[in-house]
């Protein structure tokens, strides 16, 4: 099995900044989405448009491209995120108070699902593709929870040792 060793790896620094950038502009999608997507509460685009030309006749609504644009939006995000959950499985952590990196993909996979491995499932459901009742736009933001791992690539700490 290969262990990801951040320091050792040339390319971690992009990754993390590729990453941090996905983090910060997922953040704002999904924010966007949270407050005007409301296509998502209806499993059908046509009862979408009758409830928001009945609700909302002066209203800007979603059109079918523009929705789809910002599902392959979404699926864009989903994969970089899905990619971003599996390398965690496989990355070395230091022990607290300690400069010993643990390199078991066992003890690293325990770590994980002790540590972030939750709240990044969470936040890597689709909610919004098996999920319709009314407010289930909602539930966009649990995708902002991938703030977490921006303060963590920009955890101040690390730039100053």
């Amino acid at each position: 099995m290969i262990v990801i060793c951040p320091e050792k790896n040339f390319f971690w620094p992009y990754r993390n900044l590729f990453v941090l950038w996905c983090c910060l502009l997922s953040s704002i999608f999904y924010g966007f989405c949270t407050v005007f997507r409301k296509d998502v509460d209806f499993p059908d685009y046509l009862d979408y448009l009758n409830y928001m030309s009945i609700h909302f006749e002066d209203h800007y609504y979603f059109s079918r491209k523009s929705i789809e644009d910002l599902i392959w939006t979404q699926i864009f995000f989903e994969c970089v995120f899905l990619v971003v959950f599996i390398m965690e499985f496989f990355t070395e952590y230091k022990l607290p108070g300690s400069s010993k990196s643990v390199k078991s993909i066992k003890l690293i996979a325990i770590h994980y699902c002790k540590t972030d491995c939750p709240l990044d499932l969470l936040a890597l459901i689709p909610w919004n593709l098996f999920l319709h009742f009314p407010g289930s736009h909602y539930l966009f933001v649990f995708k902002v929870l991938r703030l977490r791992l921006a303060f963590k690539i920009l955890d101040v700490k690390k730039f100053f040792n």
